[in-house]
Formats: C-alpha cells, sequence, structure tokens
C-alpha cells in the first residue's frame, strides 16, 4: 500500500509540473486511452501538433535521464564521450616489428563506414562521427561549389539517398554510396614500444558521387578540355586528417604500460603538481643551453618567507648591492589600491615582520608557491618598492627589467583579475571534447585510451594579458610558471609545457612542444619590434606615467639589436617611417599631463598601428634635429621630459580643409571654383577638439555642377578644421596632419594616406 501510494503521489507530481498542451488537457494525454489521444491528436492544428509533440519527446527524455522522478543535471565537463559507435574501431599500438621513420613507429587502424552508419553515428551525437563529418565538409567544399555552379538540382535526384535527418548529414549526398568512408586511426610512438605515444591522428577518404562528376564533365571550363577522365574525378577524391590529438589513459587501465600520459592534473597545489616544476626547474638550469643562465643578481631588497611550513611571518629583506642568490619574482594584476605596500612610515615594520595573514590573496599564494619550490626570497614590487618615495620609485623601476631577467624563475598569476583572487584553485581545464576508445596492447590486451585536442598556450586569453607591465615581465623572464585559467604551464625560451599529470621522469624534451617564452616572433627584426608595441599598446597602466619605464627593458634589448638610438619610442634607424604610426580607433584619448611629444605614439592612450609605415619609402622630409630628454640619464629607455623633447625638420606642407569625420582632406580651389574638393583620405591620432576657423554662410552654399561628381559640398556650419600636411613619403603620398601652436612650431594630430 505504502509503495502505491509513493508511485501515485509520484505520478501524480510528474502531471501537475507538465505544461498544459493546446487543445489536450495532462490528464488526457496521460490517460491509458491510446485511441482516444490518437484521435484528439489529429484533430488538432500544425502548429499545436508541432508543440504537442515536442512536449512528449521532452518527456520521454526526462524519463529516460532521469528515473528517479528528478531533473537529471547537465553533464559535467569532465565526463568522457564513449558511446557504442565510437566503440567499433580498436586502436593498435605499434609494436618494435614495424619499421621506423624519423625515430617514430606508426600503425594505422582503418573501419569502413557506409551512409547508413554515418547517419546514425551523426543521430546518436557520437563525437568521432562529428569529427568525422567535420572532415568531410571541408573536403567537399570545393565539389559542392562546382555543383552549384552547374545548377544540378540535388533534391530531384533519384539516385540520391534521402538524409532528412537535418542538415548535418547533406554532406552524403555528394560521396559514393556504395564506398561510403574509409576512417583511418594512425598511432604514432617513439621508437621503443614502451616509450610515451605523442600523437594520433584522425583521417578520412572517399569518393564523390560519379553522376554529379559525369554532369560536370559535361559542362568543365575550356581550360580542362583537355583533361582526362580519370585526372577529372580524381580531384574530387579526396582525403582529410585531422590531429594531433592527445593521447592519456588512467593509470590502473591496461593501456597504462605503453600510455604513460595521464589526465591534466586539475590541482595545482598537489605535489605531483610542484613536483613537476621542480624537476622543470632544475632541468632547464642544468641542461638547457638555449636557456639563460643568470647570475641571480639579488634586487635591492626581497621578501624573506623563510623555510618553515607553514609560513606565519614574512620580512622585507634588504640585500647588499651585487649580492646574488636565487629568488623568485611575481607577475601580477593590481585589480585596484595595494591594501598592503611599503612607505616610508611601514618599511621598518615589514623589515620587523608581517603577519602573512595580512597580505592579500594573490601575494599569498606567491609565497606559498615559492615556499614548496624549496625557494626563500620572492620580490614582490609593492613590497620591495618604497611606493611614496619619488627616489626609490624611479630607481626601483628603472631596474625591474633586471630584476625579471635575473630571476631564478616568476610565478606569472595570468588567471587572477586582481590581487584578492589568488590563483591555487582547482582548474576546469577538461577541453570540450575527449574521446574514449578501445586499445589494444602489443600483448594483445584491450585497454582504453582517450583523445583529446592538444592544448595551446593562449596567453593573451587570461587577465594579466590586459596589463601593460606583464608585457615587459613575461618577455624578459628566463623561466615562468604560468599559473593560467585552465593549467599550469611552464615557460622557457627552450620549451613549453603544461602539467599533464605524468611522471616527471617520463618526460621527454624532444616531446614537447618548442618555445620562445612567450612569442615566437623572430625578435631581431623592425616588424618584431612593432609587433611587441601593437600587444602592448593594448593593454592597460594603472599610472599613465609609466608608458615608457613599463617597456623599457624591451626597448633596451631592441636598441642592442638594431645598433639605433631610442627617440621617445621611435628607432632612428627608420624614423621617417616610424613617425607614420596611426591610432587603431576613433575613440583614443590623451593623457591628462603630457608624457611624449604629439610625434611619439606615447603621446596617446590606446592600441596603435603601423599600418601605414611603408618598408621602403621614397622619404620627402629632411629630419634636420630630433633631441629627446630622459627624466634620468641613468634610464635612457624610461620616462622623458615632453617639454624638453622637440623634432626639427624640412619638408614639403599643404593646407587643407579637414572633415568633421576626420577621415577627408579637403582644399579650397581658386576663386572661380569655390567650394570644397575630396584630396586624400585622412585618421585622427586622438579624439579631441582641433581649433576650426570661420567660413561665410553665403560661400559654403555655392557649388558648381559639373564638378558635383567629385565635389565635397560642405553643410551649413559655419566653422571648419583647418590642418597643415606634412609630406613625408611619396610613391605612395603619405604624412602627418599638424596644428600650428606658436610661430613655426606645430603640433601632430592626425595622418594622412591617400592624397
Amino acid at each position: 500500500m505504502e509503495q502505491a501510494d509513493y508511485h501515485h503521489n509520484k505520478r501524480r507530481r510528474s502531471m501537475d509540473s507538465a505544461p498544459e498542451m493546446p487543445g489536450i488537457s495532462c490528464e488526457h494525454a496521460m490517460s491509458s486511452s491510446l485511441a482516444g489521444m490518437i484521435s484528439a491528436f489529429n484533430q488538432l492544428p500544425p502548429s499545436d501538433k508541432a508543440v504537442f509533440a515536442k512536449y512528449i519527446a521532452d518527456s520521454t527524455k526526462r524519463s529516460l535521464t532521469a528515473s528517479d522522478g528528478t531533473i537529471a543535471h547537465s553533464v559535467a565537463k569532465d565526463v568522457i564521450h564513449a558511446c557504442i559507435q565510437c566503440q567499433r574501431i580498436i586502436v593498435t599500438h605499434p609494436s618494435e616489428n614495424q619499421p621506423l621513420y624519423n625515430n617514430m613507429r606508426s600503425i594505422v587502424t582503418s573501419m569502413r563506414c557506409s551512409k547508413e552508419d554515418l547517419i546514425q553515428g551523426f543521430t546518436d551525437e557520437s563525437i568521432l562521427f562529428v569529427w568525422i563529418f567535420c572532415l568531410l565538409n571541408d573536403g567537399l567544399q570545393q565539389f559542392k561549389f562546382d555543383v552549384s555552379k552547374t545548377c544540378i538540382p540535388i533534391s530531384k535526384q533519384g539516385q540520391l539517398q534521402d538524409s532528412s535527418i537535418g542538415n548535418g548529414t547533406d554532406d552524403l549526398d555528394y560521396i559514393c554510396r556504395e564506398n561510403g568512408v574509409i576512417v583511418q586511426l594512425t598511432m604514432i610512438s617513439s621508437s621503443l614500444a614502451t616509450a610515451p605515444v605523442s600523437e594520433v591522428l584522425l583521417s578520412i577518404s572517399y569518393a564523390v558521387e560519379s553522376f554529379l562528376v559525369d554532369q560536370l564533365w559535361d559542362v568543365r571550363p575550356q581550360p580542362e578540355s583537355n583533361t582526362e577522365y580519370g585526372a577529372f574525378f580524381r580531384k574530387y577524391a579526396s582525403k582529410r586528417e585531422m590531429g594531433p590529438f592527445r593521447v592519456f589513459s588512467p593509470s590502473d587501465d591496461p593501456a597504462a604500460s605503453y600510455i604513460t600520459s595521464r589526465p591534466a592534473n586539475q590541482d595545482v597545489t598537489s605535489d605531483a603538481s610542484f613536483r613537476m616544476a621542480r624537476t622543470l626547474l632544475a632541468r632547464c638550469h642544468e641542461s638547457h643551453d638555449g636557456c639563460p643562465k643568470p647570475r641571480g643578481v639579488m634586487p635591492s631588497r626581497v621578501i624573506d618567507i623563510g623555510v618553515k611550513k607553514p609560513i606565519s611571518f614574512v620580512r622585507l629583506h634588504w640585500t647588499e648591492e651585487g649580492k646574488t642568490g636565487d629568488y623568485a619574482a611575481l607577475s601580477y594584476c593590481w585589480g585596484g589600491e595595494q591594501p598592503v605596500k611599503s612607505t616610508r612610515a611601514t618599511a621598518q615594520d615589514y623589515t620587523d615582520g608581517i603577519r602573512f595573514s595580512k597580505f592579500p590573496k594573490t601575494l599569498q599564494d606567491a609565497m606559498l608557491s615559492v615556499n614548496r619550490l624549496g625557494l626563500r626570497y620572492i620580490w614582490i614590487d609593492c613590497i620591495c618598492i618604497i611606493r611614496d618615495d619619488p627616489e626609490d620609485v624611479a630607481r626601483e623601476i628603472a631596474k625591474m627589467p633586471q630584476i625579471f631577467q635575473e630571476a631564478f624563475v616568476t610565478i606569472s598569476a595570468s588567471c587572477a583579475r586582481s590581487m584578492h583572487e589568488g590563483f591555487l584553485h582547482a582548474r576546469d581545464s577538461t577541453p570540450e571534447t575527449r574521446l574514449k576508445l578501445p586499445f589494444k596492447t602489443p600483448k594483445g590486451s584491450i585497454g582504453s585510451i582517450v583523445l583529446e585536442k592538444p592544448r595551446r598556450y593562449s596567453p593573451e586569453q587570461e587577465p594579466i594579458s590586459l596589463r601593460a607591465w606583464t608585457l615587459q615581465e613575461h618577455m624578459l623572464s628566463p623561466r615562468i610558471l604560468d599559473y593560467g585559467s585552465r593549467e599550469l604551464w611552464w615557460i622557457c625560451r627552450t620549451i613549453k609545457q603544461y602539467d599533464n599529470g605524468g611522471d616527471p621522469a617520463d618526460l621527454e624534451e624532444n616531446s614537447l612542444e618548442p618555445g620562445s617564452n612567450l612569442t615566437s616572433i623572430d625578435r631581431t627584426s623592425l616588424d618584431s619590434w612593432r609587433s611587441t608595441l601593437h600587444d602592448y599598446t593594448r593593454r592597460f597602466l594603472t599610472f599613465p606615467g609609466d608608458k615608457f619605464p613599463a617597456i623599457s627593458g624591451i626597448a633596451a634589448d631592441y636598441g642592442e639589436i638594431f645598433n639605433s638610438e631610442y627617440l621617445a619610442g621611435l628607432w632612428h634607424c627608420a624614423f621617417p617611417s616610424e613617425l607614420l604610426w596611426s591610432t587603431a580607433r576613433s575613440d583614443i584619448s590623451r593623457p591628462a599631463v603630457q608624457r611624449a611629444p604629439s610625434w611619439s605614439w606615447a603621446s596617446v592612450d590606446g592600441e596603435i598601428s603601423h599600418k601605414w609605415c611603408p618598408r621602403s619609402i621614397h622619404c620627402a622630409l629632411v629630419v634636420l634635429e630630433c633631441r629627446v630628454t630622459p627624466v634620468s640619464l641613468s634610464a635612457p629607455y624610461g620616462s622623458i621630459n615632453p617639454v624638453l623633447s622637440y623634432l626639427k625638420v624640412k619638408g614639403e606642407m599643404k593646407k587643407f580643409e579637414w572633415s568633421q569625420d576626420r577621415q577627408i582632406l579637403m582644399a579650397w580651389t581658386d576663386d572661380r571654383f569655390p567650394g570644397c574638393l575630396p584630396l586624400g583620405r585622412s585618421q585622427a591620432d586622438a579624439d579631441e577638439i582641433i581649433p576650426s576657423f570661420e567660413i561665410r554662410r553665403e560661400d559654403a552654399d555655392k557649388t558648381i555642377s559639373t564638378y558635383d561628381a567629385i565635389r565635397y559640398t560642405p553643410t551649413f556650419e559655419t566653422r571648419k578644421t583647418l590642418v597643415w600636411g606634412l609630406i613625408v613619403t611619396q610613391y605612395p603620398t603619405r604624412g602627418l596632419l599638424l596644428v600650428p601652436v606658436a610661430g613655426d612650431c606645430f603640433r601632430r594630430v592626425g595622418v594622412f594616406f591617400r592624397l
């Protein structure tokens, strides 16, 4: 009786929660009279039938996924896909008898899939078959395009199988029904059968429908009139490849003896994670010939975290000049005012000791990481610089490039938007798609492997990439432990490696992704400097006055490479071309306090571009003198005094009227043709007010009909903007837009690039 009441109440709750269908009550829908329900359903209009059909489908889905009467939760991201369709193909491990190619062995496992198999796999949402359809769609693009040009009515061809389950299988109309699709999984491993498997490649091959090729053959264009039919047919037969996929296996699986990679470690605080970091750190210092080996000159001050665990107190440690030692540096986002920072009043107290719990979470996590890496000292800017002492700030900021270059390792809190978030927390590091497949070992036993798309190091997606200072900190650091949003990465000049959950002893450096710190751009070219500058100027500064200091270390490196003078951010070796920088957006502003002359990119706040800077130029400008005065002689790449910095040039200047949208340059004609003619295109440096001049309304109303096709007719506004164009290059003609300041002194306000 109690069991019956339970089922009755359970059914009653389900009926009460069901939405009311138009024309049919829930009670009627749940009725045991099937004939009556069908009769009532057939009397519904088509729109109501669709609604009710959807309700039935949803109810069925709920009954399958929530047998206990509750709503099923969404599938967690870390669930690995494994279905009957995907289990049809068994991946085989290469044996020692397989031939070697570049010290690697490979073996191919094949499976033929008919159209029916493909439709069934797609209907079942099999991951493997979704990948197959992606490859198929990519391979058929040209064939489908050629078919569409001939207007062959695909839907009317009797030979084609009707694929009405959705647009996802429409591509099957174009492939040969008899052959289907050949699916191949190629496993590649190092020369030893017991070595870690490097990758798995997925490929498909297929032939297109012959009757479609025949029709294309009949209407082939004249250039292909002498082509043999066989060659014409084969050009549409295709093979497509996807991968390589990362392969791993659980430690308790029979495949684990051959597949040593494990699921990525989501716990960055685990002993395994720090063991991996210590192994890579030691290996880089000991055996990476391409990585710098700094002497470890200590900064003026570091934080001494001691050697005890757990950390209770830390203190500010003042080092002797020239002293060497191992220390870490922290790269992070402030995200607001620092609650704990060194000042004249607090420096002595911090030297005596400060309680660990007083620090914000990001700083605490950095100290914990350094402690578990076996280091004692860490440099953090807000504690190691006396923030209210201008002389100390200027001196220590000038040393920051050297601080990161000399650091034993840099801890990057890339995932933390502010100092309060921290970075030692569990990651949801699972890729969107992971596929489990059967695996046959060399001994014949069956285990399982998991394929996932390779992980890519994407620092631009992290919050830290929005902070200007961190670009320099990362590029100058020889070694970085990067705590990203998805996983922990090790970065040095030789390799990039994430915490893949494996044994550090199994890491083979020739199998790791090669790294060049944070960029693969050739850092010896002017283009690489401009690319770096583009990245830098899109980032934000807490203090606008740091525009030059925050990139001074990178600039110093390029100064040695170019062997050229650095003139307010522009290189003397390419000065005319460098002058033609432009802003990337129209809403860019200028800083409240001037920090650079107007001809420098540092005179604006926002992203800049060099798209109008020609590689080779016919220079029309003569530079007479350029003087840039640094604030400190000890920091030639640091802040400058804009009042004492100027540029004297000799060149051709033209007078223009500038349109309100700052995109068109115009010039007044002679008295016979009053009005404005568009002469060129332009772009403003910033969204700012520029002095304008007044014209008479009667002049603005005059037009000449014979010139209507090319004439720019002014509006009835009585004020126009007057600018001067200084031609910098010819062929093409490009230059700077200037407004007068006093006498023969001008200020830059934009560029023109078509004249």
